[in-house]
């Protein structure tokens, strides 16, 4: 070590022990003060404070003492002297004595002493009185007078003692505070003392770190350091190399030479760190097949030669292309996944390669998973995309993707009417034709195929997967193999339907639908018999019809909110109509299989009366017959449960069903609606007249009301009216209605 780092470390040293000394001298002084603050405290809580408190103690017992006295007098009961006054004034006598001990007034507390025993002889004076048969008034006045006087006499002893004991008190934690103050002032002189070493070991430091510059290179160079490093001249000449490196060129067979662990072009690249500066640059270099070197190169202008340090990243390297090689392709089947599939086509789009899309579903795979399991059912499909790239041609298995489980794409460089397309196919119909040998046996698979073409029929990716699915999804074929091209009416169809859902689904949420009502009249009478509940709804200014949204309900599982906003805003009308004097309107509200089946669908109804206070009877329930019979037995007893709320009854389409008449005994109903298809031609069709009549002579033997849907001549009223059919509705009398329109309807007729 030079002699500047040996004078260095000695000042160090010397500043060490001062600060050592300095901070061992203020710990004494505070351990001084805070014994003394230790010791006050001790007087404070186990005498003075105490003393206090028994001193206020004292005066409280003394003015109760009194007070007992002049309560005794008043009532002359002489029980307070012994259970109340005694045991006070033992209690004074007790502190009094307990005061003593802590050495506090000595003067007074003898006073007090004597003038207490004057006490005890003039109370006792006034018991022997007060108990006596014989009271002297006068007496125990005179007695009361010297008790409340020695009582005076003794306030200014006691406050002598209390304002004692509050001095002391005071004193004490004067000493305190003085003392607390002397030893927090010390400690803020250390704390900037320690402050100023601290500046001062700052620059020694300093000073320490530049001198120890001429000794940077061992450090650049540890010998313990696992990863190669070694120095390179500015000459190109090895200057200095870690064991590490001896070892890693021994572990290679190389010669003792660390410059065969870097790149053929190390020349250039010692070229380019030189020209960089103090730049660091980094390289690879695969130098075995198993081994992959990284290095930086660092050139130290001062010295005149370059530093370069070396790591394996052989491990890290094959981790990376992992991670790559799984991020293109399925972690199952090994195939290319839908990343791989979205880059090869988002360059065939570059390229504007004309290419035929070929979606295959394996159709099996849900039953398998139902009968295997889901693991199972993987493995299995996994040996049919196998066997599909299998029987594929050399030139066409990169361009087999496994998209998903059951889902498998092929990219086939020509359009859909070219025969490699043709041929392609038949080899996957071979798959399908065949028995797959799997490591659960020999299965069967059927594939459903939806093939589009770009840039014909799909401009982009998104449009490929689309238009495939919809392809895919008109196959209503069963056969081992079905195919489907793209069709663009069926695709516009299929778009309207899925903007469709959506829009109503919104439309549901934000109740921005609408109910008509189509007016019922009563065929003999001719009188408004009710009104049918319609929704409508109107999308981008349009009206969609209900025949086009209500089965995507159905099928979306939208007809259930759907459902319920109709019931409630029937309800909403009903109640709004009776509080404007319209109380006899009977309103029907279809309800769909789906709402009828739900387990609360009756308690739901009733609540929806309660909250609106309707009458049961203004509301009518509409059901299809094959509502009612998905579960008869159930269905029945949902009816009989809302006939006891009150409501009314339909069957709406009667007729249409499949077991309308040998049921209909056992429906707790009061009406039927016959299906407009039974009237359309009701005039011409000699069959129709046969149902219609039979329906309404079967409804008039059960006592249920007949109404004809549908009606739009007056040769299918007059028919209806022979046929004693109740009611009618259709464009003949009224169609669907706003509501404005409707109660002006009303009016008219009522």
């Amino acid at each position: 070590m030079s002699g500047k780092l040996q004078r260095l470390q000695l000042k160090a040293n010397i500043l060490a022990v001062v600060v050592a000394f300095t901070g061992m001298a203020l710990s004494w002084f505070v351990y001084q003060g805070m014994a003394t603050v230790r010791h006050t405290a001790h007087q404070l809580m186990t005498a003075q404070l105490p003393a206090m408190i028994i001193s206020n103690a004292l005066s409280e017992n003394l003015g109760e003492q009194e007070r007992i006295l002049y309560e005794y007098y008043a009532t002359a009961d002489a029980e307070l002297y012994q259970q109340q006054f005694l045991p006070a004034f033992a209690k004074t006598t007790e502190l009094l004595n307990t005061l003593a001990t802590y050495d506090a007034a000595a003067t007074q507390l003898a006073a007090l002493k004597l003038e207490t025993h004057q006490l005890a002889q003039l109370s006792n004076d006034f018991d022997v009185n007060m108990a006596s048969g014989n009271i002297s008034w006068d007496l125990a006045r005179e007695h009361l007078a010297a008790i409340s006087e020695t009582r005076r006499i003794m306030l200014p002893q006691l406050a002598d003692i209390v304002r004692e004991v509050n001095a002391l008190v005071e004193s004490g934690y004067i000493d305190t505070q003085r003392q607390l103050a002397r030893t927090t002032n010390s400690v803020l002189a250390f704390s900037l003392a320690l402050f100023l070493v601290f500046v001062f070991l700052a620059a020694f430091i300093h000073r320490y770190i530049r001198l120890s510059v001429n000794n940077e290179r061992l450090a650049l160079f540890p010998q313990r350091n696992p990863h190669p490093i070694f120095s390179i001249d500015q000459h190109g000449d090895i200057a200095h190399a870690n064991p590490a490196t001896s070892g890693l060129l021994k572990r290679l067979g190389f010669d003792a030479n660390p410059l065969l662990l870097l790149a053929d072009d190390y020349v250039e690249q010692l070229r380019q760190a030189r020209q960089n500066g103090n730049k660091v640059l980094k390289f690879q270099h695969q130098l075995t097949d198993e081994l992959r070197l990284s290095y930086e190169i660092h050139w130290l202008s001062d010295i005149k030669a370059f530093d370069i340090h070396l790591q394996d990243i052989s491990a890290e390297h094959l981790a990376k292309q992992q991670l790559t090689y799984n991020a293109y392709h399925h972690d199952v089947s090994g195939l290319a996944n839908r990343n791989a599939l979205q880059k090869d086509l988002a360059a065939i789009q570059e390229d504007a390669t004309v290419i035929s899309f070929v979606l295959i579903d394996i159709r099996n795979y849900a039953p398998w998973a139902a009968k295997y399991g889901l693991s199972v059912a993987q493995d299995i499909a996994v040996a049919v995309a196998q066997a599909i790239q299998k029987k594929l041609d050399s030139k066409h298995q990169e361009h087999i993707y496994h998209l998903a489980d059951a889902s498998l794409v092929l990219l086939v460089k020509a359009d859909n009417n070219s025969e490699l397309l043709n041929n392609v196919l038949l080899q996957v119909k071979a798959v399908a034709s065949d028995k797959i040998d799997t490591a659960y046996g020999n299965v069967n698979c059927a594939l459903a195929i939806g093939i589009t073409e770009y840039p014909r029929c799909s401009k982009d990716t998104a449009e490929l997967l689309l238009h495939a699915q919809i392809a895919l999804s008109q196959i209503r074929s069963e056969q081992p193999l079905a195919i489907n091209y793209f069709d663009h009416n069926v695709g516009s169809k299929y778009q309207r339907q899925q903007q469709l859902i959506s829009a109503l689904e919104q439309a549901i949420s934000d109740q921005v639908l609408l109910l008509h009502f189509q007016p019922q009249q009563n065929i003999s009478s001719g009188q408004l018999y009710g009104a049918e509940a319609l929704v409508r709804w109107q999308f981008n200014g349009n009206w969609v019809s209900p025949a086009e949204f209500i089965p995507l309900a159905e099928q979306t599982g939208l007809i259930l909110p759907l459902g319920n906003w109709i019931l409630r805003r029937a309800c909403q009308h009903l109640a709004q109509w009776r509080k404007n004097g319209l109380n006899h309107i009977k309103l029907a509200v279809n309800i769909s299989a789906r709402q009828f089946a739900q387990p609360d669908f009756v308690e739901r109804v009733s609540a929806l009366l309660t909250e609106f206070e309707l009458p049961p009877a203004q509301l009518e329930l509409e059901l299809t017959e094959s509502a009612v019979m998905e579960d008869n037995a159930q269905g029945i007893k949902v009816l009989s449960a809302l006939r006891d709320v009150g409501v009314s009854l339909a069957i709406d389409d009667f007729g249409t069903g499949y077991s309308s008449l040998a049921y209909l005994r056992h429906f707790p109903v009061d009406k039927l609606k016959i299906d407009q298809s039974f009237i359309k031609n009701l005039q011409h069709e000699p069959e129709d007249q046969a149902i219609v009549l039979s329906l309404c002579q079967m409804a008039q033997n059960l006592k249920l009301t007949v109404v004809a849907e549908g009606v739009e001549q007056a040769e299918q009223l007059l028919l209806l009216r022979h046929y004693k059919c109740d009611v009618m509705q259709g464009y003949y009398y009224s169609k669907p209605l706003p509501e404005k329109d409707f109660l002006l309807f009303m009016a008219k007729r009522s």
